[in-house]
């Protein structure tokens, strides 16, 4: 079970929250930030009321930054980690991408995350099964993608178990 992408989620519709940042930027930064980004800017769309942009990174990575029109404020932020061997440092402390496994996080974070009753625990994917597990990080919502990569052996080896 390995961390395969980190995302940060949040809305903030007061001030701007100092936390964790991914690639130097916070959730309730102004979008005027986002020139600092070094990164090739990959796609912009609009989703609903809100504006996304993403960046491919120097590292490989895809950073995601949603920002409110009105406020001019980033509201939602996702880095995905796009294999490549530089891009594995993550922006949290001690979380490694590609190595991190999904008991790590629970046990630097005390708990197995927040429950929600609207999305189910896990996805599956083809023959892999995503966890998602969230947390409140200092105010902000961090959601951890992790790839169950047991589950082909276990679907290939049932008379085994």
């Amino acid at each position: 079970m390995r961390i395969i992408a980190a995302s940060t989620i949040a809305f903030i519709y007061a001030l701007p929250v100092y936390a964790q940042n991914l690639s130097g930027i916070y959730i309730g930064d102004y979008s005027s930030v986002l020139n600092k980004i070094e990164g090739e800017k990959i796609a912009e769309n609009t989703l609903g009321h809100y504006f996304v942009t993403k960046y491919r990174l120097t590292t490989g990575n895809e950073l995601s930054i949603t920002v409110d029109p009105d406020t001019k404020r980033i509201v939602y932020m996702e880095n995905d980690w796009g294999s490549l061997p530089l891009g594995k440092i993550s922006d949290y402390p001690d979380f490694v991408f590609g190595e991190t496994r999904l008991n790590d996080i629970r046990k630097k974070l005390g708990s197995a995350g927040i429950a929600y009753d609207h999305r189910p625990p896990a996805i599956r994917m083809n023959d892999e099964v995503i966890m998602t597990n969230t947390y409140q990080i200092s105010g902000v919502l961090v959601t951890f993608f992790a790839n169950l990569m047991c589950l082909n052996f276990i679907l290939q080896n049932r008379s085994l178990i």
